[in-house]
Order: structure tokens, then sequence, then C-alpha cells
């Protein structure tokens, strides 16, 4: 997943979800962002999650969330995410489940 910058970083907060937000626009309804990359996130990058997702909800978009980590499970699991966002193993497994929900 792109994160606007040339440099890999191993964690999320909320500054690094701006290609996230920016994507998830009418004109782009189904977004699949990859988190095999990420090992962490922060209070911030979970505030951010939950504010794209309000945003694309009332935009009509969808946002699926692809091969995130053990840890980023258990995080999304504790904090209840788990009922905002769909998360699959792969990404080709989000991508299906775009094409799914399109048929």
């Amino acid at each position: 997943m792109d994160r606007g910058s040339n440099h890999a970083t191993d964690d999320w907060g909320g500054h690094q979800l701006h290609n996230i937000r920016i994507s998830a626009t009418a004109a782009n309804p189904s977004n699949c962002d990859d988190l095999s990359d990420v090992e962490m996130i922060d209070g911030a990058g979970l505030g951010a999650l939950v504010s794209i997702a309000v945003t694309a909800q009332a935009s009509e978009c969808s946002i699926k969330l692809a091969a995130p980590d053990d840890f980023i499970c258990r995080v999304f699991t504790i904090t209840n995410l788990t009922s905002v966002f769909q998360a699959y193993s792969t990404v080709d497994a989000a991508t299906l489940a775009f094409h799914g929900q399109a048929a």
C-alpha cells in the first residue's frame, strides 16, 4: 500500500492513513488496504481508521483490510473494530470479496 512517501514503516499512526482517506471516495467506492507490513498501530491510527470508516460509510464506500498480522487482529478484536472493518487474510481474498459484493 502506498502510504504517501518512499520510506517503509512498520507501524501506523494517524498521519500515515492519509492515502486511505483520500481513496475512500465515491469515485473509488471499493478500497482494499494491505496491512501485511504493519506490525503496530497506535491510538491515533485507530482513531483515523474509525474516522475513515465513518467517512466511507457516509459516501457509500467500502473499505476492506487485507493481511493484518496477529497483533493487529488482536487490537481490532480488543477494540471491537472487527464490527467496523472486514479483514481478510490476503489482498486477493479482499479483492474477491469486492467482486462478490458487486455481484
